[in-house]
């Protein structure tokens, strides 16, 4: 498992890979980048990276280039990270539009939550499915009670 740091590096290794053409060194990630922490430290970290598969060294004293599983990886937290403000904008432009049937919708279907909001004279409530399947409920009251709850709120 890759540590936030580890993830920062590998990232910068794989971007200065795609922009030079060359193997990265730790003396480069040094000057380009503040990990804060020293070349040396930069070095064991590229060895945690090159040990987990996702860098490899073509020779001895050279730099790293990434290996098939760090594209992989580095492609994933950049389609991850895109997908998280896509969903973000998606939910802002919601707000802004005052949907709060949609929104609230939005948030106990992406959060598992059970969510409620009065506007004006309209009470908008989702997420009792979403509770449901996600809460072990060990007697039958306690899901009557939650759902008597829910649908008392007007």
């Amino acid at each position: 498992m890759l540590t936030e740091r580890g993830q920062q590096i590998l990232e910068a290794v794989i971007q200065g890979f795609i922009d030079t053409r060359e193997p990265v060194s730790s003396g480069w990630l040094y000057d380009q980048f503040d990990f804060g922490i020293k070349p040396a430290m930069i070095r064991l970290e590229l060895d945690a990276l090159e040990g987990e598969g996702y860098l490899e060294q073509p020779y001895h004293s050279a730099g790293r280039i990434p290996t098939d599983a760090g594209y992989e990886l580095f492609v994933r937290h950049i389609l991850a990270a895109e997908a998280a403000a896509m969903r973000e904008s998606a939910l802002r432009n919601l707000f802004a539009r005052a949907a709060w049937g949609d929104l609230i919708e939005e948030l106990a279907s992406e959060l598992g939550i059970l969510g409620v909001v009065a506007a004006s004279d309209t009470v908008y409530k989702a997420g009792l499915e979403q509770l449901m399947d996600n809460l072990d409920w060990s007697d039958r009251e306690g899901v009557r009670s939650v759902i008597r709850d829910f649908e008392a709120v007007n």
